[in-house]
């Protein structure tokens, strides 16, 4: 996760993660923060400040707890359910009433309307479109093929068991073809040999297309995300 967010910085990228009960340190590594809890939503703004928020409406982190268990614990009824607790209609969960006094408290809160503001600014600015610099023709083509060939010797019945039967072959019809002479005769012989050659090279080939397949659409989906 830490490799993740050094290049959502280097390359100005946001990023957007769904995770559950993370460990401290990579809650620590989130700038921003959504709970959602029953269609509503507790939190959504700076991770560092939610916190703060929990605190402020009743709900503090207990020392030395991840605050991001705090935080499920509060608002997932789960728990309860897995602790054996028994709800009734007149007495409502803790769960309940945690998603019902925080989503009221987020609604009115700064961090809401904080919140609102950005997105209206997005809005405004939905015309707008900013496109990175492309990469030339040349770099497409020097890292595709960079891929391609990092791809194909990863797989070792796709490249290494075919490299070991190409040399095999090579070996035993340069065995057989050895000192064969140069005369007329010798024509016949060396054109079978080719026309063999190029039968198996061509049927070799053919077991290769469900790798270019797979590496097809990887290529189609970047292409339509913009990757490129």
């Amino acid at each position: 996760m830490s490799r993740i967010t050094g290049l959502a910085a280097r390359e100005g990228m946001t990023i957007v993660a769904v995770v559950h009960q993370p460990l401290s340190e990579v809650f620590e590594l989130f700038h921003g923060l959504c709970l959602l809890a029953s269609g509503q939503t507790i939190y959504f703004g700076p991770a560092a400040n939610a916190a703060e928020f929990f605190t402020s409406n009743g709900y503090p982190c207990p020392p030395m707890r991840n605050p991001s268990d705090h935080f499920l614990r509060t608002i997932n009824r789960d728990f309860e359910l897995e602790s054996g607790e028994r709800r009734t209609v007149s007495k409502p969960s803790a769960a309940h009433e945690g998603i019902e006094t925080l989503a009221n408290a987020y609604k009115s809160s700064n961090t809401s309307e904080n919140a609102k503001k950005e997105m209206h600014d997005i809005n405004e600015m939905s015309g707008v479109m900013l496109r990175r610099n492309q990469a030339s023709f040349l770099t497409k083509v020097l890292i595709l093929t960079r891929r391609s060939f990092v791809n194909m010797y990863r797989d070792v019945g796709y490249y290494w068991l075919r490299l070991g039967i190409y040399i095999s072959i090579s070996l035993c019809l340069g065995t057989i073809y050895y000192n064969f002479g140069y005369g007329y005769d010798s024509i016949r012989s060396r054109s079978s040999m080719l026309m063999f050659t190029g039968g198996l090279l061509t049927l070799m080939a053919i077991g290769g297309f469900p790798s270019f397949v797979e590496e097809m659409k990887v290529l189609l989906s970047q292409f339509v995300f913009d990757y490129f």
